[in-house]
């Protein structure tokens, strides 16, 4: 489940032309700007809109003329940095292309004024927008809406054995009941890429990556202690930069809101052993270095589910 509305300390932004009543959450002001943009663009060719989405509605067909479809997606991918709002994916890794997700149905259900509202729509890889469907709750329980929940990982929770996501609240429950065979699923056939990638897959080669780039971090550690064993002191100074770099590129380079699974990666490396040992040796011999690499860890613990 993308982490997006909560990794910068979301703020409740209220625009007139929303529509009566509703809010929407952005992560900054290029936010901001694709949803204003986007207001005004409805407005603009509101009537058009209107016309085939009644139509859609009494007979059937599209719901959007084509040549619109693509505008909507020019304001609403970015808002995810291009990933799907549930799997936190992006396109080359299994999930298919990015389609607009309607949260609450477009028909059927009653919230057809919500069709065109753009804290209705969300960015999501054909798999997951095929296994949600129509549906938007699971009994009375609404499933998550990541675009709205600023604290995710009050629901949901990324077991590190198994690299299962699991749901911790009555909502994160219902979230996984509905989305468990694309959040959790262990092959998907990628035909573009003659690959099986489901969620697990890609979990699982992330973390691969991970650890080994950890083993190196340890490998580093490890040639600092022979060095202090043998009092070389120039060669020590040298390793302990070594290790600080290491350590700073692994966390502002795998865990960035550009990266596909985001809160995956966070989750593995601040959960992982390796790190946890390596981060507190730096203390023991460098705490100018430590409280440096601290800063940089518990901004981005933000991330973790």
């Amino acid at each position: 489940m993308i982490t997006l509305k909560k990794e910068f300390k979301t703020s409740q932004i209220k625009l007139n032309n929303l529509g009566q009543g509703e809010t929407i959450s952005f992560i900054n002001n290029t936010d901001y700007q694709l949803a204003t943009e986007y207001n005004k663009w409805k407005e603009q060719n509101l009537s058009d809109l209107q016309t085939t989405f009644s139509n859609y509605v009494e007979n059937g067909g599209s719901w959007i003329k084509q040549g619109y479809r693509e505008k909507i997606q020019e304001f609403l991918f970015p808002t995810s940095n291009e990933k799907c709002a549930y799997c936190e994916r992006k396109p080359n890794d299994g999930g298919g292309n990015l389609e607009i997700e309607h949260f609450y149905p477009k028909k059927g259900q009653g919230f057809e004024n919500k069709s065109f509202d753009f804290d209705n729509l969300l960015p999501s890889c054909k798999q997951c927008n095929t296994k949600k469907g129509i549906k938007y709750k699971i009994g009375n329980i609404e499933i998550l809406n990541p675009y709205k929940e600023s604290n995710i990982s009050s629901h949901l929770k990324l077991n590190t054995e198994t690299l299962i996501l699991e749901g911790v609240s009555e909502i994160g429950k219902a979230t996984i009941k509905l989305l468990e065979s694309s959040l959790n699923v262990k092959k998907y056939f990628d035909k573009e890429n003659n690959k099986q990638k489901g969620t697990l897959y890609v979990r699982k080669e992330i973390e691969d990556q991970i650890v080994e780039k950890l083993e190196n971090i340890k490998e580093t550690k490890k040639d600092i202690e022979r060095n202090l064993n043998n009092n070389n002191l120039a060669e020590i100074g040298i390793l302990k930069n070594r290790l600080f770099e290491k350590l700073k590129t692994l966390l502002r380079n795998e865990i960035r809101i550009e990266n596909s699974i985001t809160a995956t990666r966070a989750t593995i490396i601040l959960n992982h052993n390796i790190f946890k040992e390596v981060f507190e040796y730096l203390n023991l011999i460098d705490n100018n270095k430590y409280n440096k690499i601290k800063l940089i860890r518990d901004e981005k613990m933000q991330y973790c589910l």
